[in-house]
């Protein structure tokens, strides 16, 4: 299987539109603009690559990298904050539990479920 057939075939529907672009990059690794190369193998007559095409494709490829960029550091926001909310319930149950008198009820065996269920999605 080649690798865009695989790549296509493997991703999350919800980040689809945050994967880097190999087929708009491909394409344009193909779109050399210098003088005719001889191409004695097969013979197609094809461009060398300038420099030009080489700024061209790096603007392309940091466009591509930018938005994998801003979907981890968002995702990595979203983690920790998640982590900061689940840090705190955790500390306010072991505080209860801690705090509690010999006759007193702690937290109950279902706020231990919630934590442990919030914790392991």
């Amino acid at each position: 299987m080649k690798f865009g057939e695989q790549l296509r075939s493997s991703i999350i529907r919800e980040y689809q539109w945050y994967y880097i672009d190999y087929d708009v990059l491909k394409k344009e690794l193909k779109n050399a603009t210098g003088p005719f190369l001889n191409d004695s193998d097969n013979g197609e007559r094809r461009r060398d690559w300038t420099e030009e095409d080489e700024t061209r494709f790096v603007k392309k490829l940091e466009v591509e990298l930018d938005k994998v960029h801003t979907k981890q550091q968002v995702k990595a926001m979203e983690i920790a904050r998640r982590i900061a909310v689940s840090e705190k319930e955790v500390r306010s149950v072991v505080a209860r539990l801690l705090e509690r008198g010999p006759q007193e009820a702690g937290p109950s065996e279902e706020e231990f479920m919630l934590l442990e269920e919030a914790l392991s999605d």
